[in-house]
């Protein structure tokens, strides 16, 4: 069979699976069985491919290509509304809560953020020390020595700037889009512009 032809019918198997859970949806079947058959489905119709295909041939390594479109693409879009979602219902329970409670819950929202946070890194520390630990012989693969490569260039570059540069350059310009890799600025700037915001619109509320 032609691979081309192979792959455009796999396709269509996998897009007739796709309409079959959204017919269930529509007859209000419930989201746990949806979600164990289109798992059932996917694990049934992947084994099939393979068997009469082969694993590693070029029809499935193709048609897994054209999966991924969908497959990955729903991932991306969960992560794509997870901060504004995070964002928006820190803002709700904020504008819900009693206003002359609000100092001191977010006094102890930090607090224990911090406290947290230092607990971790004492524990990560003393079991560093207490098992000698270090990174001699861990196996780094590509991505890892590119990217930290790519941290090292800049750090460097960060540190070859004045103070009120670096000062500067903490501040996100924006805390949905930016690298939330590592750096605790920025999820602690959001949650100030969450207190802020539920502050404003709270007493804006009440003058009202």
């Amino acid at each position: 069979m032609n691979t081309n032809i192979a792959v455009i019918a796999n396709i269509i198997v996998m897009l007739a699976i796709i309409y079959g859970l959204v017919v269930l949806r529509r007859k209000r079947v419930s989201f746990t069985a949806r979600v164990l058959l289109a798992l059932g489905l996917g694990i049934v119709f992947g084994a099939i491919l393979q068997l009469i295909f082969g694993a590693s041939s070029d029809v499935v390594n193709q048609s897994n290509a054209w999966f991924s479109v969908i497959g990955t693409g729903y991932v991306r879009l969960l992560r794509m509304i997870v901060i504004p979602l995070i964002f928006i219902s820190i803002v709700l329970v904020i504008i819900n809560q009693d206003s002359k409670n609000l100092g001191r819950m977010a006094s102890q929202i930090i607090a224990i953020l911090l406290i947290t946070t230092a607990i971790s890194a004492f524990i990560g520390a003393g079991i560093a020390n207490i098992f000698n630990l270090s990174a001699e012989g861990l196996q780094f693969g590509q991505k890892e020595l590119e990217r930290s490569t790519d941290l090292e260039t800049r750090l460097e570059d960060f540190q070859s700037k004045p103070i009120q540069e670096q000062l500067i350059e903490i501040i996100p310009t924006n805390i949905l889009f930016n690298d939330w890799s590592g750096k605790f600025i920025y999820p602690f700037c959001c949650g100030i512009c969450c207190i802020y915001i539920a502050s404003h619109h709270r007493n804006k509320k009440e003058e009202s």
